[in-house]
């Protein structure tokens, strides 16, 4: 079964409000992509090297759960 067969095997069970996110997302998949500015690029990288150097916290060890 092909990734389209089973996308469409899949939207079939779906409700109509669950239709139309899904519209919603594919629509947005179809535009094009926002322009990153250098700032933004550079955060990234930065977010990215963290990672990778191991410096990262799991958001279940920080999220607060008294509220």
């Amino acid at each position: 079964m092909t990734t389209k067969e089973a996308l469409l095997r899949k939207l079939e069970g779906l409700s109509a409000s669950a239709l139309e996110e899904v519209l919603a997302f594919v629509r947005m998949l179809e535009q094009e992509p926002e322009a990153v500015t250098q700032e933004e690029a550079a955060e990234i990288e930065g977010g990215r090297r963290e990672v990778t150097e191991g410096q990262w916290t799991r958001w279940r060890d920080i999220k607060r759960t008294d509220v």
